[in-house]
């Protein structure tokens, strides 16, 4: 609906100086097409159209002020229309029709009360992004945002958020949705981005998997000879040791977290260790991990532990080794350098006969078990 759509029938009867038929003709098809324009108008405002997904606030105005200036064009055009007189009966009743559509038109644009009930709650002082340390306590709704509506006013106490304690999340970027529904059911919403993050911790680390898990890296600051790797930070899982993260550290006591899946390449190399743990959540031990240091505990490979890399315990005082039936992939050297008077192997024993020296394990222990 446009407003130039009225001008030029305003126009057009303005300019008539006689009743013709040419005239009422033109006149009929302009108001066919303001007819054709107000059905369209009726449609998108029937209750069964969604107003949230197909109109914008802004569009929603812009439809209302149409709509008021439509009722005002059609009062102008009653009147020129009642000017128009004539003897000819067919140009009367014409006349006489052309009336009656506009009081119809009239009547039909009164939907302008009804148009405001689909009007949503606009939101206002809109909080931006937020960081904050991990287990923080954040009041989302005291951020300042306020919402108000055409109809009830000052919603503000209405306001929703979809998370009620921030001190659970864990760390990395959460979107946060803010709600408001008014009196006629119409909803608003808006989402900003909530990051929880770890200011202060002992050890250095790079979030994997999507974001999902930790790997740690090594040591932020001064490192203790007496190492509690925790089960998570901020939250989340530590499944990795990186490669060379605690190297050459002087470390004499390690507990490994519960969590863990992988230990890179050289993670433990070159310590005094005395012991060592693996918890059955390890998959993967690379090369040189435990070598040079001063095991001398029994070293038990859990099933779950698929790779044993080269030269994993190379180089300790280890006195036996027990080797889960399902593993297979120990790489060269493993046990190389150590005391081992004890090998246990589950399952198939016979699986490593033909590479017993070349993983490092005694030959006069080879068939003993």
């Amino acid at each position: 609906m446009k407003k130039l759509l009225f001008a030029l029938v305003i126009s057009l009867i303005f300019a008539l100086s006689g009743c013709n038929s040419d005239d009422l003709n033109s006149l009929e098809t302009k108001i066919s097409t303001l007819e054709d324009d107000i059905s369209a108008l009726q449609l998108l405002l029937s209750e069964d159209e969604d107003y949230d997904d197909t109109l914008t606030r802004a569009e929603i105005l812009t439809l209302q002020g149409e709509i008021v200036s439509l009722l005002d064009e059609a009062t102008a055009l009653q009147t020129q229309i009642d000017l128009l007189v004539t003897d000819d009966e067919n140009k009367q009743t014409t006349i006489d029709s052309l009336l009656l559509d506009i009081t119809a038109l009239e009547d039909e644009l009164g939907l302008i009360e009804d148009f405001n009930l689909y009007v949503s709650p606009v939101f206002s002082n809109i909080p931006g992004n937020q960081v904050i340390e991990y287990q923080t306590d954040l009041d989302l709704l005291s951020l300042g945002i306020t919402a108000l509506d055409n109809i009830d006013g000052d919603v503000t106490s209405s306001i929703t958020v979809d998370v009620d304690d921030t001190t659970i999340l864990t760390m990395g970027n959460h979107p946060v949705t803010y709600s408001v529904t008014d009196s006629n059911g119409n909803i608003t919403t808006t989402t900003l981005n909530l990051e929880v993050d770890v200011f202060e911790s002992e050890f250095t680390f790079v979030l994997i998997n999507d974001r999902s898990e930790i790997k740690i890296t090594g040591f932020s600051g001064y490192n203790s000879a007496f190492l509690i790797i925790p089960n998570n930070i901020g939250g989340l899982p530590v499944t990795e040791i990186g490669g060379d993260a605690f190297r050459s550290k002087g470390l004499i006591e390690v507990t490994l977290p519960e969590t863990l899946v992988t230990i890179g390449n050289s993670a433990f190399f070159d310590n005094s260790i005395l012991e060592i743990l693996l918890p059955a959540s390890v998959i993967s031990v690379g090369n040189f991990a435990f070598a040079s240091n001063s095991l001398n505990n029994n070293i038990l490979l859990r099933n779950e532990c698929m790779h044993v890399g080269e030269s994993a315990f190379r180089d300790n005082n280890l006195l036996s080794v027990g080797i889960g039936a399902y593993i297979t992939d120990i790489g060269n050297d493993a046990f190389s350098g150590n005391n081992i008077i004890d090998v246990y192997i589950f399952g198939n024993s016979s699986r490593f006969d033909s590479r017993w020296e070349d993983i490092g394990l005694p030959i006069e222990l080879l068939g003993v078990q």
